[in-house]
């Protein structure tokens, strides 16, 4: 008797698409990594491009396939921000150097938007979070490779700062901190020491950054996952966020970090208004602050033009600087308007993803939480967030989990799909 086998177009073309989506989350591992180790080097960056272009080409086949693009609502922030960028440019100081901003924030929307069309279930969001921990590991082997066991050990006992050779100290910490808040979230979900044992190479890239933005993402960071992991056994969580504080303060004594308790020292009297204990950089980005400041309150509302700090800093310091902060440099540029546009979309995804933990509990939402919360607000305190990839992975991955639980306006329960 013959039996011929059915050929269901739709089952293999849906079939297709569900396989290229998966391959294409390792590809977006890839390109994290990449990110990581190649873009802060000029003579390198053409590796994480020619990565990020295959990106594109395996999301596009997605889209293409599907036949449909679903762009929610709140997308049109990025849009209008951007426009408002190109609209900077026509009173800014240097318009050739404005409008590259504004083509590279662009090229970001559109990576966003990858991102979000690419991770579609709640199912690809924790691969997603898996292979980002991954790419993290990678790093953090590549960087203990480069300065070899002899370099990672002379910088634990001499306090010399890492970094510089991958981009500069503050990235290289900050990336190993995401790194480890990532592994540290899967031990505790996963139950599986390996992650926690496997997170120790990329706080070794903390500790060897000599970072203070990346030391208080990592103990920040744990203590909000201790707590939220504990938090229906009052005892156990008190006891486990004693232990790990007890933990971090005896660290601290060891006298081979005294750089690293020497720089959080500094961060503590500046945030106390006292600059004579602080350290020569933080003297300089409170000075780069308070002269923004005074730039930003001379045209408030919409700033002096795309790209303009460097420029209106020039008459202070002598040469064109960033100004090492996110808040600064909108304001200065773009003025308020600016600082709206940029924000609101980002303060929504954080009120939401706090609605999607309060409803369902889902441990995922917090991890997101966090890792959104300390890029907007600590690392955008001493970096240019607005215009960096991992910042717009955090956010992608975000949105793109914010998508999945509001459907049609409306939250509703899709946290196993």
């Amino acid at each position: 008797m013959d039996y011929q086998v059915p050929h269901d177009k739709q089952l293999f073309k849906k079939t297709t698409i569900t396989r290229t989506r998966h391959i294409s989350v390792v590809i977006l591992a890839i390109y994290i990594a990449s990110v990581y180790i190649y873009a802060s080097v000029p003579s390198t960056t053409f590796i994480s491009e020619i990565i990020f272009i295959i990106f594109l080409i395996s999301v596009l086949f997605i889209l293409y396939n599907k036949g449909t693009i679903e762009i929610a609502k709140e997308f049109i922030w990025f849009y209008v921000f951007g426009t408002y960028l190109l609209l900077g440019s026509m009173y800014s100081p240097d318009i050739n150097y404005s409008l590259s901003l504004s083509r590279t924030y662009f090229l970001l929307i559109v990576f966003i938007y990858l991102i979000v069309a690419l991770l579609n279930t709640r199912i690809l969001i924790e691969k997603m979070v898996f292979y980002f921990s991954i790419a993290g590991i990678v790093y953090s082997v590549y960087c203990i490779n480069l300065y070899g066991i002899d370099g990672i050990i002379n910088s634990l006992t001499t306090g010399v700062r890492l970094g510089y050779e991958v981009g500069a100290p503050n990235s290289y910490g900050y990336y190993g901190a995401i790194s480890t808040v990532l592994l540290i979230y899967l031990f505790m979900t996963r139950g599986k020491k390996v992650y926690l044992i496997a997170s120790i190479l990329p706080l070794i890239i903390v500790i060897t950054s000599y970072s203070k933005k990346a030391f208080i993402i990592f103990v920040l960071s744990t203590l909000i996952l201790l707590f939220f992991k504990y938090r229906k056994r009052t005892f156990k969580m008190i006891t486990m966020l004693t232990l790990f504080g007890i933990g971090i303060y005896f660290v601290l004594q060891i006298p081979e970090l005294e750089l690293l308790k020497n720089r959080i020292t500094s961060l503590i009297n500046i945030l106390q208004f006292d600059t004579n204990e602080s350290t020569e950089s933080d003297q300089i980005r409170v000075k780069l602050i308070g002269e923004g400041i005074r730039i930003f309150l001379e045209n408030p509302f919409i700033g002096h033009g795309t790209g303009a700090f460097r420029f209106q800093i020039i008459e202070n310091i002598g040469h064109e600087m960033s100004s090492h902060n996110n808040f600064i440099e909108l304001a200065v540029n773009n003025g308020l308007l600016g600082l709206f546009l940029f924000y609101t979309p980002i303060i929504l995804i954080i009120i939401r993803l706090l609605r999607i933990y309060s409803k369902f509990k889902d441990e995922l939402s917090i991890l997101l939480f966090i890792l959104l919360v300390n890029n907007t607000f600590i690392n955008g305190s001493s970096a240019l967030t607005y215009l960096d990839k991992i910042s717009f992975v955090i956010l992608g991955i975000s949105y793109a989990y914010c998508f999945i639980f509001y459907q049609i306006g409306r939250l509703t329960n899709i946290k196993h799909e």
